[in-house]
């Protein structure tokens, strides 16, 4: 958690966004509950699915609204050489591409095990057979 006069930065540790949406609503509410910060006026205004982090000045990530790019602010790239500047920020923002594209190969992969475990318990339920409904068991006569 990162906060000043105009933003908090957040983190959830939420993996999905509506869950990250609804606990940054519920913080949001508690703390408008609060007698001592009734008067604070919280909005969300950015998710991001990935974020590094250093201050308000040097950051960078992918954004929920726009997941096909890194979104960068690197202050600390102006006290690098001209030459390297622009290196700097492209390093950092592939690296960040990186490690969100695993995380969402990841996520993917782990939904699909999940489905998959899903399909093997309705076959496997479809291929038992049938039980009496009156929960007796039928003898048949020899």
């Amino acid at each position: 958690m990162h906060a000043d006069f105009n933003k908090v930065w957040l983190h959830t540790g939420k993996r999905d966004f509506e869950e990250a949406q609804n606990h940054i609503n519920f913080v949001c509410k508690q703390i408008k509950e609060s007698q001592m910060f009734h008067f604070l006026d919280l909005v969300p205004n950015e998710y991001w699915r990935i974020l590094l982090f250093k201050d308000t000045y040097n950051f960078g990530g992918v954004k929920e609204s726009q997941s096909d790019r890194c979104t960068t602010v690197w202050n600390i790239s102006k006290h690098l050489p001209e030459a390297l500047q622009g290196e700097f920020r492209r390093l950092v923002g592939e690296y960040l591409l990186k490690v969100y594209r695993f995380h969402e190969k990841k996520k993917q992969e782990e939904f699909t095990a999940e489905a998959t475990q899903v399909e093997d318990i309705i076959m496997a339920m479809q291929d038992s057979p049938a039980k009496p409904k009156s929960g007796k068991a039928i003898q048949e006569p020899v």
